[in-house]
């Protein structure tokens, strides 16, 4: 695993190494990957409004001033809506104001997270996928903050298993779990602390296919020992366009039931290479 750190230089450099590959390697398959693309799609949706007690539009107008959220507003008039992924960042600069951080070190921190990215079509993309970690696997995960207002983010294995963060003096830990609950939709967010057991990437993906498509079965074949092609079953939306649904996955068998020469059920098996 690597613990995802950047430092203020003009060339980015690699991430710290740690292990296993395996996080690394499920968040490159959630971010590309067209499997997980609705949701993607869902925690990216700039729909939702800013319902909090604490933070007036005042704060909120001074912030997008200093450059520490994104004013993404056409001519900055009307609503403000944001994403889960906006809303989250918003909550780690009011738990960096608790700990008197001025707005300037906070700018900086974003700077960081905007530097660990691994989609350039989207901002703070490996916050993103942390906090869909967060969000799936209820996975224990921190962002890091260091003394020269460097970033990390990693999962609890990561957190345990760095040589690296031994030989560091001091640093901030905020809890993504505790955050992520407070923006999420989901009621219970809290994180799992249970035994090691370290699935593999292709395990991983399974789980995700489980806890977030709407499929009937999922086959496993495997080959060798190892995981070889994950065969799933969902039923799709008697509206769906054929044309979008051929476009969505690149082997898919597709069955179309009708009545009344009307379009009843349509079943879609996808086939996918691991």
């Amino acid at each position: 695993m690597k613990l995802h750190q950047i430092k203020d230089e003009e060339v980015k450099p690699e991430p710290m190494k740690l292990g296993s590959d395996t996080i690394d390697l499920f968040i490159y398959a959630y971010l590309n990957d067209e499997d997980f693309a609705h949701i993607r799609e869902e925690i990216r949706a700039k729909d939702k409004t800013l319902d909090s007690e604490n933070l007036s539009y005042r704060i909120i107008n001074h912030w997008h001033k200093e450059g520490i959220i994104s004013d993404l507003r056409p001519a900055g008039k009307g609503w403000r809506k944001y994403s889960l992924i906006d809303r989250l960042w918003i909550e780690v600069i009011v738990e960096l104001r608790k700990l008197g951080y001025p707005l300037e070190r906070i700018k900086k921190v974003k700077e960081g997270l905007e530097w660990l990215q691994l989609d350039y079509s989207y901002s703070m993309t490996l916050l993103e996928a942390y906090f869909v970690i967060t969000l799936y696997f209820r996975e224990p995960s921190y962002l890091l903050i260091f003394s020269d207002d460097t970033v990390g983010l990693a999962i609890l294995d990561e957190y345990d298993l760095s040589g690296e963060l031994r030989a560091v003096d001091s640093f901030i830990n905020i809890n993504l779990n505790r955050l992520a609950q407070r923006v999420s939709p989901y009621k219970d967010l809290e994180a799992i602390f249970k035994p090691t057991l370290r699935l593999s990437p292709e395990e991983m993906q399974i789980m995700l296919f489980v806890r977030t498509g709407n499929f009937e079965t999922i086959t496993v074949t495997r080959k060798n020992g190892k995981i070889d092609f994950i065969e799933a079953t969902e039923m799709l939306s008697a509206d769906a366009r054929l044309t979008e649904i051929l476009k969505e996955q690149d082997y898919q068998n597709i069955e179309v039931k009708t009545a009344n020469r009307k379009v009843v059920c349509v079943k879609r098996t996808i086939k996918k290479k691991v």
